[in-house]
Order: structure tokens, then sequence, then C-alpha cells
């Protein structure tokens, strides 16, 4: 009865475009469950601010709001500021757990499933949140870190979905299309929860809101995405035989043997993983760690927190998809190699916004300079999803999602790390306690940058095409302008 209804009223719709829709809705429903956190901890801990004797250092805070007085009376919780890292790093060590296993799931038995359960677990962690602050700090941090569990899937899967799902031509922009729903969770995520903190008595309501409104996700989910073009139960012939031709290849790919010695010992692949831990360490800078700056040293209340940390993802949507567009141009047009556009494109999503960072600290104490340079570092982040994040769709379609899970399980360090780093420095919250860290982190990231410079590539390795079972047979080979072409 529900296929019969949706095949009458969905089928003339392109069902790649209901896919991207709906991947994209649930990468932004799990980036609402990550970050309303590092929003809502500027508010419900109380602070911990120990100033050197350095004005000149030091911003002096405006006439204190109304909003920021009832902050002060939300504050909950003590916890110092290595509490905090620890509770805003601890999302990544599941994070970085579940990557590799959850990259094999999505490649052998279908990202439907890895990515729909793991956006719903991530859900109920979000319902469990205020629960287990107020039990320990520990509950809370295992807590964060089953919902790292939970989220680590769910790239991966989107590596496979657009493995089996995007036209050749539009790879890098459905690819772009779908990782923005990192913005647009982002987006929603900090204006949303601003508006929730500062308008509601009680925090605790922002997260069940966040979990219920996901397991209304999860029901649509389940009826609308379907793994490949063979399992779909509605798509029309014309759109399956179009897919089909340009892929040439068996999408239904279950139990492919997957050449871990292979890939282990890929320096391609290294080299984009690296790359890619570069360009996580200056993006969770921006992501964990922007709410307390613009909280702690410019001194602005949380919704207007939460408003200014909407700008830079807003920026990054837009450069992301208008970069893809270029990209895929580019090199349609022969003008470049893939592999040259997704090194020119590294330079702008990795070096520039370090740039950046280090130039808001020189800003000082003038906010709308600071939140000017934030804005266009970030927004420049958004050309990885056509460079190294695409990279491993060209090099190896068939394992586009394990090379995601290990791009993205590395990545994950960065999260992990960047907090303490910056705890380390930033335990008097001034400016130039802040700089020092921009001016490491610019460093670790044009290290990483520059090894991808000299051993990446987006060719299509030999391995790609390794024994299969009888269930799975895949032959790829590379075709003409750095496309792939699959036979």
């Amino acid at each position: 009865m529900v296929w019969s209804f949706l095949r009458r009223c969905c089928a003339p719709i392109p069902q790649r475009g209901v896919i991207a829709v709906m991947v994209l809705t649930g990468l932004a429903l799990q980036y609402i469950h990550r970050l309303s956190f590092n929003l809502a901890i500027t508010v419900i801990a109380f602070k911990n601010e120990v100033h050197k004797n350095r004005s000149d250092e030091i911003c002096t805070p405006p006439e204190v709001t109304e909003g920021q007085l009832q902050e002060e009376l939300k504050a909950e919780f003590h916890w110092d500021v290595h509490d905090q890292a620890n509770l805003l790093g601890a999302f990544f060590v599941g994070y970085c757990i579940s990557q590799i296993p959850g990259g094999i799931l999505g490649d052998v038995f279908g990202p439907k499933k890895v990515l729909g359960y793991g956006v719903l677990l991530s859900g109920l962690c979000s319902l469990l949140t205020p629960i287990s602050a107020r039990i320990h700090v520990d509950a809370l941090l295992a807590v964060r870190i089953l919902m790292g569990i939970a989220q680590g899937p769910v790239f991966p899967a989107l590596s496979s979905f657009n493995a089996r799902w995007a036209l050749p031509h539009e790879r890098s922009f459905l690819s772009a299309f779908m990782s923005s729903g990192v913005v647009v969770g982002a987006v929603t995520s900090n204006a949303v929860t601003g508006l929730l903190l500062d308008g509601l008595d009680q925090w605790d309501h922002v997260f069940y809101i966040y979990a219920v409104v996901t397991i209304l996700w999860f029901g649509i989910w389940y009826m609308l995405a379907h793994d490949s073009v063979d399992s779909h139960p509605f798509i029309t012939d014309a759109e399956k035989t179009k897919i089909g031709d340009a892929l040439k290849v068996d999408l239904d790919v279950t139990n492919v043997k997957v050449p871990y010695c292979a890939i282990a010992t890929s320096i391609p692949v290294w080299a984009m993983t690296v790359a890619n831990v570069g360009h996580d360490w200056a993006f969770y800078i921006t992501v964990i760690l922007l709410p307390q700056y613009l909280s702690y040293v410019l001194h602005f209340d949380v919704k207007a927190n939460g408003f200014l940390n909407t700008l830079p993802y807003i920026a990054m949507m837009t450069v992301s998809l208008s970069s893809s567009r270029l990209a895929d141009f580019i090199v349609k047009k022969g003008y470049m190699t893939r592999t040259i556009q997704n090194k020119v494109y590294l330079f702008w999503s990795n070096i520039i916004p370090c740039v950046c960072l280090i130039l808001a600290s020189y800003a000082g104490c003038n906010r709308v300079l600071a939140v000017a340079m934030f804005v266009v570092g970030f927004g420049l982040m958004g050309t990885i999803y056509s460079s190294v994040r695409v990279c491993n769709v060209d090099m190896a379609p068939n394992f586009a999602g394990t090379l995601m899970a290990m791009m993205n399980g590395f990545g994950s360090l960065s999260g992990l790390l960047s907090p303490q780093l910056f705890a380390f420095f930033i335990t008097d919250h001034t400016v130039a306690s802040w700089r020092m860290g921009f001016f490491y982190s610019t460093a670790f990231v044009t290290a990483t940058t520059i090894f991808f410079y000299i051993f990446g590539t987006s060719k299509l390795q030999p391995w790609n095409s390794p024994p299969k079972t009888e269930d799975a047979a895949v032959a790829v080979e590379e075709g003409e302008g750095g496309e792939d072409k699959l036979i």
C-alpha cells in the first residue's frame, strides 16, 4: 500500500535527488546534535575566567544586557576549562572509533541502515544529554562518546550513496550538495539553539526538541532512502537505466572483498588522509571553539553568539556549491586534471582559512573585523568538498565508504586534540593566548597540505577491482579527462 502510493506520487521525481535531500537532512540533524552542546556549554557552565594583568590583551565587556543576566541565572555546572575541553572533545573519541567499522558496513551491507540508525541513535543521545549532565560529568562524557560512535558511520555512508547514485559528471556537485547538510545543520543548530536558550526557561528543552524531530525524520528516511537503483521499489525505468548505463556497474555491491592491505599501503590514500586531518584541525577549531571565543573574548550574549555562528556556515555553503560547479566545469573542459584541480582547491580550503584565524586574533577587540575574518576563512573551507573529500570516490568508487571512514577516522583526532591544545593556552582567555594556538595550528595544517601536494592524486587505483565473491562483480577503468568510466 505504501509503495503503491509512493510510486504514484514520487516516481516522476528523480530519485537520486530525493536520496540527496534525505542524506542532506540526516547530516543536518547529526550536526544539530553535535553542535548544540558547543553553544549550550557557554550558558550552562559557570565562567571560570582567570585573566592576567594585561589589559591590552583583554577585551572590556560592553554594557551587560538583560540576555546576559538571564544566562548567568541558567548556569548550572561548575566545569573548569579542562572539564569543558574534555566534554567538547569526548564526542570525537567515539567518532574515531566507529569510522572504519561504519565505512565497511556501509560498503558491504549498504548505507541506508548505517546512516539511518546512526542519526537515530545520535538523536537519542541528544535526549540523554541533560539527564546525564545532572547525574555526573562522567555520565555526560559517556553520552558524548556514544553520540560520536553513532555519528561516525554517517559520512562514510554519504560517500557510498555518492558512488552508487551520482552520475560521473554530477559527482562533485552531488557530493557538495549532500555535504551541505553540515552547513544546514550548523546554521539551524546555532540560530535555533541560541534563540531557544535565550527564550526558554529550561535549557534542557532544546535537546528534547531535537530528539523528537530526529525520530520523525527516521520514519520518512526508511520509506524514501534506498541503497541502490536495483533495490529501489518505485524508481522509473528511465532513471534506473540512465544511472546504470552511466556507471556500468552492478550497484547492489554486497559481499565485496575490501583490499585492506592495498589501502593501508597506498601512499595516495595516506596523502588524502593527512590532508584531511589538517583541514579538520582548522575546521574543528572554528566549529568547537568559536562559540567560546565570541562569548569569553568578545563578550557576545548567547542569542547574538548563536546568530553570528551561523554566518560562517552560510558562507561555507555558498562557496561549496558554487566552487563544486566550477570544479566540474574545469575538469570537463580539460583546463585541469582532477588531481591539479583538487590541489588548487586544497590551498583555498586549508591555508587561507588558517591565515584568517591569525588575522582575526590581530583584530583584537574589534568585533566586526574579527567576525569578518572568521566568516571569510570558514567560508573558504567549503572548497574541500570538491577537493580531498571527493578523492576517495575518484580513486576507488567501490570502496568510497571505507576510504571516507579512514579519512574521517583520523580527521576526528583533530576534533579530539584541538580543544586540548587550546585549553593549554587559553586558561586566561586573552587575545594573545588564542593567537598562539592559531599560529601552532597554522604550522600543522600547512605541513599536511604540503604532504598532499607531493604525494596526492585523484587517479583511479588498480586495487579498486580486487577479487570478489560471486555476488558482486565490479570492473572499473579510468576514463578520459580524469573522469571515472565504470564498465
